[in-house]
């Protein structure tokens, strides 16, 4: 089984942007990064729903 785990550090730049990371357990190194920028978004849930993938 493969598991993908996702890892966030808040408030780390003066921009506003919230560092993501990607890791799986086949991996030892990082997969993906991504940097989100929320600040200003009135929206419940905000976070959840600008990392949900839609098809």
């Amino acid at each position: 089984m493969t598991e993908v785990l996702i890892d966030s550090a808040f408030g780390t730049n003066k921009h506003g942007y919230e560092l993501y990371c990607v890791f799986t357990d086949l991996v030892s190194l990082p997969l993906s990064y991504l940097l989100l920028g929320t600040r200003g978004v009135q929206e419940v849930g905000k976070r959840g729903t600008r990392l949900t993938v839609r098809g």
